[in-house]
């Protein structure tokens, strides 16, 4: 998943992870890189992937703005609700493009999660409406999920991520400070050891500078940092890139992959974070780039004189010995070498004229 030195993998654990589950809780199960282990399991976890990482339903804005090149309203574009956007690419085609859309996602906030709204009504209500004016219910499916999937509950990966279990209404009220909220998730459940773990994980109280509380911030900080360590061909792996090659890598951000892929012109340096245009945007120019020289290979002695030549009922073994090219030809059975059998790269040209193989 995180493999080689792909910019959407760097981009994802350096500058996206961090601000999710917050800068304490990336140094406590992420940190700093070490090396590759051939022991770290890069398997994509159950609970991360079905529960864990849907904590950003409850971050989607209800409301879908298209923005101008100078970042305000168009008057040609009006903002949509989002299930307006649901099985609608013909809106790309003919409504302006990616670009607007773009530009309202960059300078407009996602949607405060507040502990007694946590998914809009856009998601609960009106999700991908049908034909017969029946919808989906976003929490309902991310709930039955859990439930398809075997995920054990709420308290159960408390204790995996060394976090105090729930016990009693009480103890919910400190993990979730909205007492109401603690109450009803009581009341429905009966038993915290019933609460599935998706609504316990995102109704929890958010840790400073992070969209996740406690439970969410351990489970995709441990994945991430298996995905990483797990990685042999990971980009910050010595044996992959050489120093100047990962230091251009590390130039990469999502800013720059806009710049390069889209016509917007000026964006916030880090376009995960907030900014009020226009002093909070570069231009496209200013924004570092990737420079492939540092990719550029240079002709090795081996090639000076050109891959060898096959000769007809034989085989070669190419190699380089103390830095000299060298070939060494051999013929098949009933056939006997006529010429040189090891020719040699010297003077940028081969030695000796090409041998051939005669029938005996």
């Amino acid at each position: 998943m995180f493999a080689k030195g792909n910019p959407k993998y760097i981009i994802t654990i350096r500058d996206y992870i961090p601000k999710v589950i917050g800068p304490d809780a990336f140094n406590e199960y992420i940190g700093p890189y070490k090396g590759y282990s051939h022991t770290a399991d890069p398997t994509v976890a159950n609970v991360f992937s079905t529960a864990a990482f849907r904590f950003a339903h409850a971050a989607i804005h209800p409301v879908i703005k298209r923005l101008n090149t100078e970042y305000q309203n168009d008057p040609n574009l009006p903002n949509l609700n989002l299930h307006e956007v649901f099985f609608a690419p013909w809106r790309l085609i003919k409504e302006g493009g990616l670009d607007p859309l773009l530009r309202g996602m960059l300078a407009t906030a996602a949607k405060l999660q507040v502990q007694d709204q946590l998914l809009n009504e856009e998601l609960t209500r009106k999700l991908f409406v049908l034909s017969n004016n029946g919808s989906l219910d976003l929490a309902s499916l991310d709930l039955q999920r859990g439930r398809d999937h075997g995920l054990p509950g709420y308290n159960e990966w408390r204790e995996f991520c060394d976090l105090p279990r729930v016990t009693t209404e009480t103890d919910l009220a400190i993990a979730i400070e909205n007492k109401n909220v603690a109450k009803t998730i009581m009341e429905l459940y009966g038993n915290p050891n019933n609460i599935d773990v998706w609504l316990g994980g995102i109704v929890e109280n958010l840790l400073p500078g992070a969209r996740t509380g406690p439970l969410f911030a351990c489970i995709i900080g441990k994945q991430m940092k298996a995905l990483r360590e797990g990685d042999r061909f990971w980009w910050e792996n010595s044996n992959v890139f050489t120093a100047s090659q990962r230091n251009e890598l590390s130039k990469y951000s999502l800013s720059r992959l806009i710049c390069g892929n889209t016509n917007l012109t000026a964006l916030p340096l880090d376009a995960f974070m907030l900014g009020k245009f226009p002093e909070d945007f570069k231009s496209c120019e200013n924004i570092p780039n990737i420079d492939l020289g540092a990719w550029r290979e240079t002709l090795q002695p081996e090639f000076t004189c050109g891959l060898p030549k096959r000769v007809e009922n034989g085989e070669f073994v190419h190699c380089t010995e103390a830095g000299i090219s060298k070939v060494t030809y051999s013929c098949y059975q009933g056939y006997k070498l006529q010429g040189e059998a090891q020719l040699s790269c010297t003077k940028k040209r081969w030695n000796m004229d090409l041998p051939v193989c005669q029938g005996t």
